[in-house]
């Protein structure tokens, strides 16, 4: 299964049980993952998704502060301060545009 059908299936399948496992790229220098995940983001912004440029996922997610169950999706696990950090930076990046 492609990255893309991947996505595709996540869209599908938001928000439920059967939802796809998060995918990694990784491997040596030089392999391809810059290019797919160009692809991807291409596919993603022809297709409606909004498409966030995380600079440093690590630190992202290692600042998000508590993480506790969800209270949407039962076995899996949230941050909430991402969750509110998040759409507020969104929002002051699209501020200008609007």
């Amino acid at each position: 299964m492609t990255v893309v059908e991947k996505l595709q299936k996540a869209k599908e399948l938001a928000f439920t049980r059967k939802a796809p496992k998060p995918i990694l790229l990784h491997g040596s220098l030089g392999v391809g993952k810059s290019a797919i995940l160009q692809q991807v983001v291409y596919w993603a912004r022809k297709n409606g998704w909004i498409v966030f440029n995380v600079k440093s996922a690590r630190k992202w997610v290692s600042s998000g502060g508590i993480i506790e169950k969800s209270k949407v999706m039962p076995g899996h696990w949230d941050q909430p301060y991402v969750q509110r950090r998040a759409p507020q930076s969104l929002l002051s990046w699209l501020t200008p545009y609007v």
